[in-house]
């Protein structure tokens, strides 16, 4: 028996928003960086992912994964209702009307020398396998999304005085910004509104900052901010004092800003790759600094799973009919009972559920497989409307930069694995933090206690935060 997608989920969000499809992250990650993230989610979480319409079109990795595939896996989750397109109007109804509608906006971002065809081909190909009379089949845009992401920007980047952070490095890069993070993002400001726009387009950023950087002239802007970055660097060689370092940062805070800001009009969790992971608790209060109740509880178990690139060789139609299939619903189910109420009992019903889910993965794809765990922690937050700020930091037994020492966490967590994704998942006063893991040989954690950072512990993991109800300088108005 095969359940409809969206029967059963444990998070009441509408989903991840899948920040991995940004075209205007494309400098940050790569193919496989984008690969793993998308398996792992469409396979081990039960929520779908929710892609903003013109990320179909400008993510270079999201153009390579479906025009050099016959039968890409993303196309076959489209098909399933496992991907959530949200259009910018309620009078959208196809991926053609989309691409018309950006190309109207003028929005920037969509190069044609990504494609191997043309971005009206992409379209008529999500459209053969999307069908918009499903049941929450899509989201339309919330009016003045601009002026939400220009609050987000105006709290964090420029009322926020200083970082709470140890790092004397990232106190001082933060200083060296503040021409940009207040002067070029109020003249980004004033450039939308006189283009007709509310609130700050992100493309106004870079080419305000280009300007004042001397790289661009009034009436010239760069594609993506990947550009200004490259202009940067070039200038750097000339220079004593190089800037790269601190663009990086600014890039880096101004996209994080960005996708906060859609993921909470979309009502969704975020995700965040973790090439930007080590700027975003940082730079965001609710993401760190957790006070815990209770010890946190874990939950593991070591299996074998066909690799990543197993599972991208495999049928794509097979794989997907395991995941909307009952093992997979199984396993869900499981975690979130477990999530709930950690019992024994339920921690052996959720072991029985991923062995099962893990051989029927097995069977529709068969090729070298990789020792994997897969783990929780279950943690209580304080207070309660807080929980759902936690991040993973889990290779280390830290989370969200809460001040967790090392031995206070189980041996699980001691070894430091890379290539490892993870989830956060909330419930009922809890917060659940999941890994999923291809293990591989891995430096080794001290035993002594110490804190450590994010980004001294794994290599790159996706950090996935539920929806943020908070009173901080990362909501919205």
């Amino acid at each position: 028996m095969i359940h409809p997608v969206g029967t059963r989920r444990d998070l009441s969000a509408q989903g991840w928003y899948f920040s991995p499809t940004d075209g205007g992250i494309e400098h940050s990650i790569d193919d496989k960086a984008f690969r793993d993230s998308l398996m792992f989610h469409l396979l081990f979480e039960p929520e779908p992912l929710v892609i903003p319409d013109v990320f179909f079109f400008n993510c270079r990795y999201l153009i390579n994964h479906i025009e050099g595939s016959g039968s890409p896996i993303f196309l076959r989750a489209l098909r399933s209702g496992l991907i959530k397109p949200a259009f910018r109007s309620g009078t959208t109804e196809t991926f053609a009307q989309s691409l018309e509608e950006i190309g109207v906006q003028r929005i920037l971002g969509i190069e044609e020398n990504q494609y191997t065809n043309d971005p009206r081909e992409l379209a008529a190909r999500l459209d053969h396998v999307f069908d918009i009379s499903r049941p929450s089949s899509h989201l339309v845009w919330p009016e003045n999304m601009g002026a939400a992401f220009g609050n987000v920007l105006r709290r964090v980047l420029t009322e926020q005085g200083e970082l709470a952070v140890d790092s004397i490095m990232l106190r001082a890069m933060w200083s060296r910004l503040e021409p940009f993070r207040v002067d070029a993002i109020e003249e980004a400001r004033r450039v939308t509104e006189l283009t007709g726009g509310i609130g700050v387009r992100r493309a106004e950023v870079w080419n305000t900052v280009g300007r004042r950087l001397g790289f661009l002239s009034a009436d010239e802007y760069f594609d993506k901010p990947r550009d200004l970055l490259v202009a940067v660097k070039r200038t750097d060689r000339k220079n004593n004092t190089p800037l790269y370092p601190d663009m990086v940062f600014f890039v880096d805070m101004v996209n994080l800003c960005y996708q906060q800001s859609q993921a909470q009009q979309f009502q969704c969790g975020h995700n965040i790759p973790g090439a930007l992971g080590r700027h975003a608790a940082p730079l965001f209060p609710s993401l760190r600094r957790r006070a815990w109740n209770d010890a946190p509880i874990a939950f593991e178990m070591i299996v074998k799973l066909p690799a990543m690139t197993t599972l991208a060789l495999a049928d794509s139609g097979a794989i997907i009919s395991v995941r909307d299939g009952d093992p997979a619903q199984r396993y869900f189910e499981m975690r979130a009972a477990w999530v709930r109420e950690p019992t024994s009992a339920r921690e052996e019903s959720l072991r029985q559920a991923i062995r099962g889910y893990a051989a029927e993965l097995s069977n529709v794809a068969r090729g070298p497989q990789k020792s994997t765990r897969i783990g929780m922690i279950r943690t209580i937050a304080r207070p309660v409307a807080e929980l759902a700020g936690t991040v993973l930091t889990t290779g280390a037994g830290v989370i969200a930069g809460a001040t967790i020492e090392v031995p206070t966490m189980p041996k699980l967590f001691g070894a430091v694995v890379g290539g490892m994704a993870g989830a956060a998942v909330g419930s009922a006063g809890a917060t659940v933090v999941k890994i999923f893991q291809e293990l591989r040989p891995g430096p080794h954690v001290p035993k002594e206690p110490r804190h450590i950072e994010i980004e001294s512990v794994l290599e790159s993991p996706d950090l996935n935060i539920p929806t943020i109800v908070d009173s901080g300088l990362d909501s919205t108005e």
